[in-house]
């Protein structure tokens, strides 16, 4: 770390920065250099960290896992206790659950996350801003299955739906579909209702070339990618080996 004593920032330019953060105490900088031509060696640290940390590079935080969270909030608003989310994917079962929101009659330090378990597995949780933290036992084959959730986070709704097309099973409940319409859809009518997924009133014949699935029928799961986003260069496209229905 530089010293802020020997930093290369001039004082013009620590100053046009502590103008554009213009509060009080950055104001109350400028003013004690305009009164005595420089700073003490105390206030030009504060005056060097304040520019420095205004003019480094702003990183943007990236929450990959947001539209999870989002589903995860509107379910519980519709009224479902216990909303999960249910998917085989390479030929293991992967499934999102709400983190217990109390513990001993004290709040759960997890209260708000989402866990998940691959394989039957502990592998890490979603914070409530939509950070994933995987465990210390998370095994490197779940790196996969967090980049397909990721996807799916992209347009829960698409990519659910390609998944009942494809699988023949609602995510969004685990259950089998059955009727037209929801083959079609890739998700029932109540699940519509509690994750507000698009239903409508269209026919089954014009669903069918409506919602006909963006992929071939032998076409891997996770290239669902496709499906969220085909435009979409922020999330590589992986290999799979398939998934089970």
């Amino acid at each position: 770390m530089n010293n802020p004593l020997t930093t290369n920032l001039n004082d013009a330019t620590i100053i046009d920065a502590l103008k554009k953060i213009n509060i009080k105490f950055s104001l109350s900088l400028i003013d004690a250099h305009a009164k005595y031509g420089s700073w003490t060696p105390r206030q030009r640290v504060c005056a060097v960290n304040m520019a420095t940390e205004y003019n480094a590079p702003k990183v943007e935080a990236t929450f990959p896992f947001i539209g999870i969270v989002t589903l995860f909030g509107t379910a519980l608003r519709k009224g479902l206790k216990r909303p999960s989310l249910r998917f085989i994917f390479d030929g293991r079962k992967i499934v999102l659950s709400r983190a217990p929101t109390e513990k001993n009659g004290a709040a759960h330090p997890n209260a708000g996350c989402l866990y998940i378990k691959y394989d039957n597995q502990y592998c890490g949780k979603i914070t409530q801003e939509g950070s994933f933290i995987a465990s210390r036992g998370a095994l490197e084959s779940t790196h996969a299955a967090m980049q397909f959730l990721q996807v799916f986070s992209i347009d829960p709704t698409k990519v659910g739906g390609e998944y009942g097309r494809k699988n023949g099973a609602c995510c969004f409940c685990g259950q089998g579909l059955s009727d037209g319409r929801s083959l079609i859809k890739g998700y029932g009518p109540i699940c519509a209702d509690h994750w507000e997924l698009p239903w409508g009133e269209e026919s089954e014949e014009n669903l069918t070339r409506k919602e006909q699935s963006d992929l071939a029928p032998d076409a891997p799961i996770i290239e669902l990618l496709h499906a969220a986003h085909k435009d979409d260069t922020a999330v590589s496209t992986i290999s799979d080996k398939g998934a089970e229905g």
